[in-house]
């Protein structure tokens, strides 16, 4: 390039000064930025590794080294070996022979596609300072990143490794800076309205950021002065293009920018910093802009941040900018400036130079992937209004491979990624923290959707059906088959719509033939809570073309019965909008009633109702009049969701999923509370949901596994009601306490796999994995496993608050009566081994009595007030004499409640048990029968005994164990003295019996 276009003018150098445009050298680190003090020592410090002492391991095993430094070592020697021959070449030559290295870390993957594990990490990582969940989140994800052990030919059909294709950055050649007109006037240059760096990196518009951008901003936040709800997109009103072309794929929120020149040019360094100095303002303007429109709320610590690499052929400069305040001289004013330090310089013609500077590129891709993108993201939520479903729903960005994490719990979906799966978390991670070995906290307005369809097409079925033995694929048509009993025709655009709509993921068929295909399917809807105590709501679909029935028709029959073999008919042709909203009925409902949902085990399918509807209840039917035809949804065996899963994990080779055509998954993350969904929910058997007077609900796991802490928590607290934010933690221990006081425990299990292959079964078996559960809201008699969460609450806040009850009614209840309708035998996991039933009786017992001992006390204190005579359940106006009121005669005479409890009500005074396990005289007409006590209790001397708070029940439950367990052994024991007994005696009259025979 001529000198007398190149060489910056003194009106140019003036013009960067005068906007505040500063490029420094030589800076001490104590006038470094302290936002970005951490990023900026990396720095330092890889511009000082050294070739010959890099990547050395144990030298007698080379797996000690991370593979990836094997690899940048060889792409040192060839980036030298390319300098060499660059000498006296022009900038387009040196800039072709050596950027597509240098920067090759930005235009590729670095997951493995086959073990998901990594091929490439940083040499020094990126960190966020200080204890914010977004640090621990980052923190946590580098302990569980693990180096691939893949031969590399293992990994040679990975387009995305083999051409260079990563998808979380943008890059542009030659791109066009369009700048300020007061800047462009004042410039003088032939095309002064613009500038051209060599290349500038960005973002890439992911699903997740154009559904940010495509939003309007909420009334509350304040842009430009302006507040109030607006019509404006927030790519309007952000322009995060950084008035680059917006055509094509979109590069938002620009953060490096490279000027390079041959090695022989005649321009300076000034020269190119002048040249660049403007592009890099508007790059951190347009950061800065978001960080300012988010506000108070912003979490961006260290704010905006720009790279800047400039080369002269084989010499280097790496800076980074930033913005900063000065004073202005003479005054007390300040002004923005933009300074942009030099942290490194060297050649890459030395093994030393180059390897440091593939080090430093390195290390700006980590910083991009894991703290600058999320801090990005991160303000656009905070702005986005959520009337696009941004700011409610995570969409999974499924090609973006190595931001998705291995899932930790159970579920068919395994694909998600940093983005959706790491804010969700960071939702949680303010209750997560306070959980404890045996009881969590949760917030319930967090919901996972998980989508999955067996997709069977002409084409594509005959590698599923020949990916199977024989026999088991006979087995899984016929079951297949016995499932399409009440399916019903539907398009391609239908089941297309069906998945956006439940999880948000849009696919595209690639066949003209497919979008005319009809599909027989069934459809069914799963509710559960995970291992992990997150709650998940699933669509499982079974999508057969027309075109393929025959060959799975021959495939489920022996050739013998081919001719008897028959399709099952399909109740009619779905239409598409009313199929849609009765998705949207399946999602629709408040947190409380998803949550009920969840702890139910809710599994519905959908059916077409031909006519009038089938339902008693015609108000839960979707209906089109015009066509005469409804859909509503009646209760499943789960047995759909079995086989949908068999066949899911028989072809999940790997963690991210089956990549065979026939099975179709996706998920989204939803924010139950945000979702704006204008249709009202099915109606379901059980509820309301008993939310406690703090928004609180307890729900106890019977069957449960380890979850991601390693614990084996039984016992989950839901925050229902109110904000996300989970409070101060003296708050949220008022709250626990009194819940668990006032309101009794739902139960329910979180095992949710069969414990025997669907295909090994013998069709019409009874499934072990239970669902539509009843009866699960009762009397919590477990190992009060919720303590270990109240003792740590305390410990941590150097308190001692304990419940004194639990479940009781005292606060809300008129009368004694409440507790015969009180459940005391919830439901329990059948497949669970049973608990000891002796154990469970002593503590219902004890908390019953202890209630009913309450409830007669207080009768009896006001009776002492009074001069007429009370009843002594309801404290009503009674007959003379008579201990009880009508009303609550006829209530007792109705109940159904167990014999001991009922005695326990109406004895005078409250029940007591002596010694030898009878119950003291009472004259009272309700009694029955004498034999009142539960099973396991006679006999036991301390039954009588009281307790003032649940940590001392706990310790009487302890006791009663041990005395439970001698009494046992001594049972034991009783048999084998009496066997000894009788061979005493058999052996003393077969003596007597020889000594006769002797004498005679």
């Amino acid at each position: 390039m001529p000198r007398k276009i190149a060489r910056a003018t003194e009106s140019a150098e003036k013009l960067v000064k005068e906007h505040g445009i500063e490029f420094l050298a030589d800076v001490p680190r104590s006038k470094w930025p302290s936002s970005h003090k951490s990023t900026l020592d990396a720095i330092i410090d890889l511009g000082q590794r050294k070739f010959d002492s890099y990547g050395l391991g144990n030298a007698d095993n080379t797996d000690d080294i991370e593979p990836w430094k094997l690899h940048i070592k060889d792409q040192v020697v060839l980036l030298t070996e390319k300098v060499k021959r660059q000498r006296k070449r022009n900038e387009s030559t040196w800039r072709s022979a050596c950027e597509p290295i240098v920067f090759a870390r930005l235009e590729a993957e670095v997951a493995c596609r086959k073990c998901r594990k990594r091929v490439w990490r940083a040499e020094i990582e990126p960190t966020r300072d200080g204890t914010s969940s977004a640090a621990e989140a980052l923190r946590k994800r580098r302990r569980n990143r693990e180096p691939c052990r893949c031969p590399r030919a293992a990994r040679s059909q990975d387009y995305l490794e083999a051409v260079g294709l990563n998808p979380i950055f943008c890059h542009r050649e030659d791109e066009v800076v369009t700048l300020e007109p007061k800047v462009a006037r004042s410039l003088d240059h032939k095309d002064r309205k613009y500038q051209k760096p060599d290349a500038i990196y960005g973002l890439r518009q992911t699903r997740n950021i154009e559904n940010l951008l495509n939003d309007s901003r909420k009334g509350d936040m304040e842009l430009d002065g302006e507040t109030g709800a607006t019509s404006k997109l927030l790519r309007e009103e952000l322009n995060p293009s950084a008035s680059l072309d917006r055509e094509g794929d979109e590069l938002l929120f620009p953060f490096l920018v490279v000027e390079a020149k041959a090695g022989k040019s005649d321009c300076e360094w000034e020269d190119i910093q002048v040249q660049t100095a403007f592009p890099i303002k508007i790059f951190l303007d347009t950061q800065n802009r978001l960080r300012s429109a988010a506000g108070r709320r912003s979490s961006w610590q260290a704010g905006p941040l720009v790279w800047f690499f400039a080369n002269r052929g084989k010499d280097w400069r790496v800076s980074a900018a930033y913005i900063g305040q000065e004073q202005l001289a003479g005054t007390i004013s300040v002004r923005t400036c933009y300074r942009v330090l030099e942290l490194w310089r060297g050649s890459i013609d030395t093994r030393d130079g180059a390897l440091q500077l593939l080090l430093l590129v390195d290390h700006v891709f980590a910083w991009a992937r894991d703290i600058y993108r999320e801090d990005i993201i991160h303000e656009l939520r905070v702005l986005a209004s959520g009337e696009n479903d941004a700011a409610s729903s995570r969409y999974s960005d499924i090609d973006i491979f190595s931001t998705q994490l291995q899932e930790e719990y159970s579920g068919i979906s395994n694909e998600d990624d940093n983005e959706t799966f790491q804010e969700y978390i960071a939702l949680q991670k303010a209750y997560t923290d306070l959980s404890s070995d045996g009881a969590v906290v949760r917030n319930a307005a967090f919901v996972e959707n998980r989508y999955c369809c067996i997709y069977v097409t002409r084409d594509n079925l005959q590698t599923l059906l020949h990916s199977m033995h024989e026999r088991k694929t006979q087995q899984l048509c016929h079951l297949v088959i016995d499932q399409m009993y009440d399916s019903f025709l539907l398009d391609l655009p239908t089941l297309v719509g069906m998945e956006e709509e439940w999880t948000g993921n849009v696919r595209r068929s690639s066949s003209a033939r497919l979008t005319q295909t009809r599909f027989q399917a069934v459809i069914a809807s799963t509710n559960y809570l995970s291992e992990d105590w997150h709650q998940v709501r699933e669509l499982f679909v079974i999508a057969i073309a027309e075109d393929a029935w025959d060959a799975i028709l021959y495939a489920s029959k022996s050739w013998e019965d081919i001719h008897n073999a028959s399709r099952p008919r399909p109740q009619g042709v779905v239409d598409r909008g009313l199929m849609l909203t009765t998705l949207k009925r399946l999602r629709a409902g408040t947190t409380s009633e998803v949550l009920l949902a969840a702890i139910t085990r809710r599994a519905v399918r959908v059916v077409l109702s031909l006519g009038d509807a089938i339902f008693s209840d015609q108000s839960s039917a979707v209906k089109n009049l015009s066509k005469g035809y409804s859909y509503n949804t009646t209760l499943d065996d789960g047995l759909l969701r079995h086989i949908v899963h068999h066949i899911y994990d028989f072809f999940n080779r790997g963690v991210w999923g089956p990549s065979v055509p026939f099975i179709q998954s996706s998920k989204r993350f939803d924010q139950q509370s945000l979702l704006r969904i204008n249709v009202d929910p099915f109606p379901t058997r059980e509820g309301p949901l008993k939310v406690s007077d703090d928004g609180c609900v307890i729900v106890s796991s019977s069957f449960h596994a380890e979850d991601q802490t390693g614990s084996r928590a039984t016992i989950c607290l839901y925050q229902v009601d109110g904000a996300s934010e989970i409070g101060t933690k003296e708050d949220l221990l008022g709250k626990i306490v009194h819940t668990i006081e006032t309101f009794d425990v739902y139960h329910t299990t979180q095992e949710n796999e069969p414990s025997n292959s669907v295909i090994s079964s013998s069709a019409g078996a009874p499934w072990d994995v239970p669902w539509n559960l009843q009866k699960t809201y009762g009397l919590y008699s477990g190992q009060f496993e919720y303590l270990s969460l109240v003792r740590k609450m305390n410990s941590d806040l150097q308190r001692c608050i304990i419940p004194k009850t639990q479940g009781s009614m005292r606060e809300s209840a008129e009368s004694a009566l409440h507790l015969l309708s009180r459940i005391l035998n919830p439901w329990q996991d059948p497949r669970r081994v049973i608990t000891d039933v002796a154990m469970r009786n002593f503590v219902i017992y004890k908390i019953m009595t202890n209630e009913i001992s309450f409830w007669k006390k207080r009768a009896a204190q006001r009776q002492s007030h009074e001069s007429t005579s009370l009843c002594r359940l309801c404290e009503h106006i009674s007959e003379q004499s008579v201990a009880v009121c009508k009303e609550c005669h006829r209530a007792l005479n109705d109940a159904k409640a167990e014999q001991w409890l009922y005695d326990a009500i109406v004895s005078e005074p409250s029940l007591y048990v002596n010694a030898y396990g009878g119950s003291d005289s009472y004259n009272s007409s309700y009694a029955r029968r004498r034999d009142i006590l539960p099973e396991g209790l006679s006999g036991y001397p301390k039954l009588g005994e009281t307790f003032n708070d649940m940590v001392e029940l706990l310790a009487q439950c302890k006791e009663f164990g041990e005395w439970l367990r001698q009494k046992r052994e001594a049972r034991k024991r009783g048999p084998a003295k009496k066997r000894k007994r009788q061979d005493d005696e058999s052996g003393e009259e077969e003596e007597m019996t020889t000594n006769s025979d002797s004498s005679d």
